[in-house]
C-alpha cells in the first residue's frame, strides 16, 4: 500500500517542499520524495499517512484518533481491504 500511496504523494507539485508524518517513516522514507516525519510529528506535517498494520495494532497515536473520522483524501485498498490512509492537514 505505501508504493501506490507514495506514487500519489509524489505526483503532487513541489513534493520537495511538501512534510508527510508516517506510522512507518522508514518504509515512506525510501518511497517519498518529501521530507518523512515521525507520526507522531503530525501537528508539522502537510499530509498524514496511516498503514493498516499500525492502526489494526492500535499503534498510530494521537494522530489517528483524531483523523480516523474524518474523510481522507485516498484510500490504498486492495481487494476492497484498506491498506493506507492518506489524510490532508
Amino acid at each position: 500500500g505505501y508504493t501506490e500511496a507514495s506514487k500519489y504523494i509524489n505526483s503532487l507539485e513541489n513534493t520537495t517542499n511538501l512534510k508527510v508524518a508516517c506510522t512507518t517513516p522508514a518504509v515512506c522514507q525510501q518511497l517519498l520524495n518529501t521530507q518523512v516525519l515521525f507520526i507522531q510529528d503530525y501537528k508539522q506535517a502537510d499530509y498524514l499517512l496511516f498503514d493498516r498494520n499500525k492502526v489494526m495494532r492500535q499503534d498510530a497515536g494521537e494522530a489517528w484518533e483524531i483523523y480516523k473520522n474524518k474523510t481522507p483524501l485516498k484510500i490504498i485498498s486492495f481487494d476492497k481491504i484498506p491498506y493506507v490512509w492518506i489524510f490532508e492537514k
